[in-house]
């Protein structure tokens, strides 16, 4: 549809926050995904910029100057029915009937790479439907990310879990690198973000004024610390955070009302559990939300951590156990690929085809348990009713089941997750 002389030039915008029946969403906003503007030759017009033009009318823009040939009426037809297209899913969205019903059947999450779930949980929370790609966009290859939260993002401690996170962020494109900043101590962990392309790190939160550059820069924290190195920082960063401030702690086992003691009254607090497959955008996370956090802070972590994984809102007695289930179950796995992959050495196998079949294997088996329905939504199977589908009368998986129970692997299992969620209350 588009000519070869107008090319396409994907930039992420930082000044178009949504807006729902023409008003600007009060703090904190999302940022509509940027729009797709056509950039022309030197001698031809160009839409102005920043100006949210679309495809359809930039692309006319360039025809108005063109020779009227026949091809040129042709593709002036299907500018014309891609413009209605476009007005009409528009307007659809905007119906009170299409947004009732979109938000009745919100899914509680939003999967990662799942659009359609994203979206119905902005409806869900009131956010606008602009999220929607039209159909001109949609007729366009995305050779960029879309930036979809509209805040300044920033980490005290970028440590392996702040890090992953980063970096999902970066490359799910919930953020850009131009609203994300860090306090670090070391240089190696400066030099880490930078490669990132984030440039704005400031030093040592504690020692030498971070945090009070962090908070003048971040409208969002998240303490990436240690549990025990989280009290000097809370005390550093009290006098610098208000209630403009969404502060977010991913510290293992340190309450909500800690953090809330730490910080002074009225700043917005959330706990998060995160794990490390955020890094790949299959992270599995749960929040929990102070007393001064609202309906808006819950829809922003929300889709903060919907964009790297899966994200899971619960009640803060449940988090030493979340931690025990997903915090430290990467580590679980990793253990069971491990295995599984020395028995196909042991058995014969090559070792990197061995380890190959014993990880797709383990994610295979992950995704049919999760499943997902037509709406997004979870629809999980009972891994008891896989298991038996695999195995057959004196075959060979259940001879390797049996060996399993013999040796108590379930009951190892049960009793390391609630190892870790006991060292989890007690790091409280």
């Amino acid at each position: 549809l588009v000519p070869n002389q107008v090319t396409r030039q994907d930039k992420p915008s930082s000044s178009n926050p949504f807006q729902s029946h023409g008003r600007h969403l009060p703090h904190p906003h999302f940022e509509s995904p940027p729009s797709r503007r056509a950039s022309v030759s030197r001698d031809e017009p160009k839409p102005p910029r920043n100006s949210g033009t679309s495809i359809p009318h930039a692309v006319s823009t360039h025809y108005a100057s063109t020779p009227k040939t026949s091809s040129f009426w042709q593709k002036m037809s299907l500018l014309k029915l891609t413009a209605a297209m476009e007005s009409l899913s528009r307007s659809l969205l905007r119906s009170p009937t299409c947004s009732q019903l979109s938000r009745s059947h919100s899914p509680s999450f939003c999967p990662v790479g799942h659009p359609g779930a994203k979206l119905a949980f902005r409806q869900q929370h009131g956010s606008a439907v602009a999220a929607a790609a039209s159909p001109a966009e949609a007729l366009v290859d995305h050779a960029e990310p879309r930036y979809d939260i509209d805040e300044n993002i920033g980490f005290i401690g970028a440590g392996q879990m702040g890090e992953a996170m980063i970096r999902g962020f970066l490359e799910s494109g919930v953020s850009h690198p131009s609203r994300l900043s860090a306090s670090v101590r070391s240089s190696a962990r400066a030099t880490a973000l930078s490669r990132l392309g984030v440039t704005r790190v400031f030093q040592d939160a504690v020692k030498s004024g971070g945090a009070a550059a962090l908070a003048a820069s971040a409208r969002v924290i998240f303490l990436g610390v240690k549990p025990q190195g989280l009290p000097e920082v809370l005390a550093a960063l009290a006098p610098h955070v208000g209630p403009q401030h969404l502060v977010v702690s991913i510290a293992a086992g340190v309450r909500l009302a800690t953090l809330e003691a730490g910080l002074g009254a009225g700043v917005r607090v959330a706990r998060v559990m995160p794990n490390t497959p955020m890094l790949v955008g299959q992270g599995a996370s749960a929040y929990a939300l102070g007393s001064a956090a609202g309906e808006r802070d819950a829809a922003l972590v929300h889709a903060l951590l919907s964009g790297v994984g899966m994200a899971l809102h619960v009640d803060e007695r449940c988090m030493d156990a979340v931690t025990g289930v997903s915090g430290s179950g990467p580590a679980y796995a990793y253990m069971m690929i491990e295995a599984m992959a020395d028995g196909g050495v042991q058995a014969g196998l090559p070792r990197a085809t061995a380890l190959a079949l014993a990880a797709k294997t383990v994610a295979g088996a992950a995704a049919m348990v999760l499943g997902e329905g037509a709406d997004g939504a979870l629809d999980l199977t009972h891994p008891g009713v896989l298991k038996d589908r695999v195995g057959s009368p004196g075959g060979t998986t259940i001879a390797a089941i049996a060996e399993l129970e013999n040796s108590g692997v379930r009951g190892a299992f049960m009793r390391a997750v609630r190892a870790a969620a006991e060292r989890s209350a007690a790091m409280g």
